[in-house]
């Protein structure tokens, strides 16, 4: 069975990339994916304080706990799908303060090879250019990690709550399940 973490971030309940990553959610587990899934928000996380104690002490993470169940799993998965809104042209502070714990790894000579990933993301702007921010860090971050990018849902102007249903978005989310079962 293939294992799959699953980061939102969305602070909105019911966001539109919350939308789209419970459409992911769904199908994933439909096609018999165990999912794993965090709340970037819910774990109220600080960002990482670069002490490079990663994994000295059994744990990913010697200051941030919350890490630590969230880098077991990651290490565990065949994949990664993280699924936020873009916030001013960039990654959510509550996103980006998990993905700069992927210090973690690096620190610890860790990598995700062989593991795939995915971006969910929209914004409200109609210029898909507005989520290049979010874009760009994502792949350089998975890329230095060597993970292999399986694919970017980008969805433009959806700019309220439901927007996303009169998109292909949360279509192209639960498609992005079957990128995960392909060896």
């Amino acid at each position: 069975m293939k294992k799959v973490v699953l980061i939102t971030g969305s602070p909105r309940k019911d966001g539109n990339s919350k939308l789209m990553a419970d459409c992911f959610d769904r199908a994933a587990r439909a096609r018999e994916i165990e999912v794993k899934r965090y709340d970037a928000v819910r774990l109220s996380m600080a960002g990482c304080y670069a002490c490079n104690d990663c994994f000295k002490n059994g744990s990913a993470c010697a200051v941030e706990e919350k890490f630590n169940e969230l880098a077991k799993d990651i290490m565990d998965a065949d994949g990664i799908v993280m699924a936020a809104p873009v916030y001013w042209y960039s990654i959510p502070s509550q996103m980006k303060a998990v993905m700069d714990h992927f210090h973690a790894f690096k620190a610890a000579g860790k990598s995700f090879t062989g593991k795939k990933c995915a971006l969910i993301t929209c914004c409200e702007e109609d210029d898909a250019n507005a989520m290049r921010g979010f874009e760009y860090s994502f792949r350089k971050s998975m890329e230095f990690m060597d993970c292999h990018i399986v694919d970017e849902i980008m969805v433009p102007g959806v700019k309220t709550e439901g927007d996303i249903e009169n998109t292909q978005g949360m279509e192209r989310a639960a498609a992005l399940a079957d990128k995960f079962l392909i060896a």
